[in-house]
């Protein structure tokens, strides 16, 4: 199977669910089951109607973001947060916005980073989630890497999923202070 994702990284955007290392699912954002340490793992449960969502700016050609107590930081900053999610009784989704121009280069990088319910990979400052997370806040200053936290609702009819506005609560700048704020437990403000 992941040679078929691979060739389908071949396109200038990929937006789809990790399912682990070894392939791609449906594009789905699916609740997630916080394991011990720094071990996030994806499950393939219904999401509730309130989810708490952390969008990972980041790259492989970004210097700061290969330190290893950054990539750390990252696999251990999704377990947290979807521990304060599930405590207030919320869905918790992560998602990989990869720079990189090559899609394998950024499947690769982003591997290293641990799973994610979603990512989206490729065409650098013009990657359709860079344009939905950081381009489209004015208040936003760009950079990477970047740890964004929003919540949104979502509420189904029988034939409609009905999105709220993002709501960002917080935006950590800048590796060593993702890693700072990991290491005093990712607080994340109103979860």
């Amino acid at each position: 199977m992941r040679s078929t994702a691979l060739r389908l990284c071949s396109s200038a955007t990929l937006i789809a669910s990790v399912v682990g290392a070894s392939g791609l699912a449906g594009p789905r954002v699916l609740r997630a089951q916080a394991m011990p340490d720094t071990t996030y793992v994806v499950s393939d449960r219904e999401p509730g109607p309130l989810e708490l969502v952390a969008v990972v700016v980041s790259s492989r050609w970004c210097a700061p973001c290969n330190r290893p107590e950054y990539k750390t930081a990252i696999r251990k900053m999704k377990v947290l947060v979807a521990r304060q999610a599930a405590a207030k009784s919320e869905s918790f989704a992560a998602i990989g916005l990869g720079l990189d121009w090559n899609t394998d280069t950024a499947w690769r990088y982003f591997a290293s980073l641990g799973q994610f319910d979603e990512l989206v990979l490729g065409r650098n400052w013009r990657n359709t989630g860079v344009i939905t997370y950081v381009w489209r806040d004015s208040a936003t200053t760009p950079g990477i890497p970047q740890v964004i936290i929003l919540r949104r609702h979502v509420t189904e009819s029988q034939t409609r999923l009905a999105v709220s506005p993002d709501s960002v609560l917080t935006r950590i700048a800048g590796a060593k202070q993702i890693v700072d704020w990991v290491a005093r437990g990712a607080p994340v403000p109103g979860a």
